[in-house]
């Protein structure tokens, strides 16, 4: 979805003109049709609580449902809705930033960035850790990931789930960008079994704040 098919939605689901629908909503008719067509990618923070209060509504649901999910994978899900609950609190958020890939030719992704506003040199990169193992997983060739495809590649559980925590602060660390100050990986419902694990091995001595966030 995005913010103009989720305003169309939402005039059809009232079955309301949009002037109508501006009026009850409580912003101009010019603000509604700019939403409509798309000339604006997210809700401002006066629209958004102006519709929060309008469909008595959560501001972060109502983010997460006009944002195009297409482009995060379902092992992703959880980290969007931890950005949407940020920029639903007023944080600047972006989504799936790209930077230069410091493993091969290309880009590397990260779920998001968060930081607080007119603030532009302290980020916090996001990724969910199930992302994480199955990028981690792509450096083996001809080995698909699943949650036992360590055995063929690692002496323990342990040693695996460390393989892939160097891998993700590596990812930071080889950017060589100070802005980045912390890193918050999301431990999603289909990964859970590996907390105990995780929360034993993250390094001590590493300038990266690292936070792990069960979903």
């Amino acid at each position: 979805m995005s913010v103009a098919s989720y305003i169309t939605a939402l005039q059809e689901e009232r079955q309301l003109s949009y002037m109508q629908l501006a009026k009850e909503i409580g912003i101009t008719y010019q603000n509604m049709m700019d939403l409509k067509n798309g000339r604006i990618a997210f809700f401002s923070d006066k629209v958004l609580t102006k519709l929060s209060l309008y469909e008595n509504k959560d501001k972060a649901d109502i983010i997460y449902q006009s944002i195009d999910k297409d482009i995060y994978d379902e092992s992703s899900q959880c980290s969007l809705k931890y950005l949407c609950q940020y920029m639903a609190d007023g944080y600047s958020v972006t989504f799936r930033p790209n930077f230069p890939d410091p493993f091969k030719i290309g880009v590397m992704y990260f779920d998001g960035l968060i930081s607080k506003k007119r603030t532009v040199n302290n980020y916090t990169a996001v990724d969910s850790w199930e992302t994480l193992k199955i990028e981690h997983m792509k450096q083996y060739k001809n080995i698909e990931y699943s949650r036992d495809a360590y055995v063929d590649l690692f002496i323990n559980e342990d040693m695996y789930i460390n393989s892939v925590m160097n891998y993700a602060i590596s990812r930071i660390d080889l950017l060589h960008d100070e802005n980045i100050r912390s890193y918050t990986i999301i431990v999603g419902n289909n990964v859970k079994y590996d907390l105990p694990y995780i929360e034993n091995l993250i390094p001590s001595r590493t300038k990266l704040k690292i936070n792990i966030v069960e979903e």
